[in-house]
This record gives structure tokens, sequence and C-alpha cells, in this order.
């Protein structure tokens, strides 16, 4: 197998990432780690 390299970037979370968030925290084996999506929701929204 070839020697390959990985790179990630990470960029700030923006209004347009939270629909997608919500969903995720939504999924069931999301959501028992975590508290109420739109908690959740409005803590990140505090932070950006």
């Amino acid at each position: 197998m070839a020697n390959q390299q990985h790179s990630y970037d990470f960029r700030p979370v923006t209004e347009k990432d939270l629909p997608l968030i919500a969903r995720w925290l939504s999924e069931p084996h999301v959501a028992e780690w975590w508290d109420d999506p739109d908690k959740e929701i409005a803590e990140i929204r505090e932070h950006m």
C-alpha cells in the first residue's frame, strides 16, 4: 500500500452549520451523550 499523507483543516462554526449539528445531535447514538439538541445549539450559538 502506498504511503499516504492525510491532512485536516478546522474552521470556526458558522450559523450555516447549526442545522447539520442539530441533526447530528438528534441521532440516537449521539443523543445518549448530549443534552437536548435545542439547548446544545443555543450554547454553541453563544460561543460563536
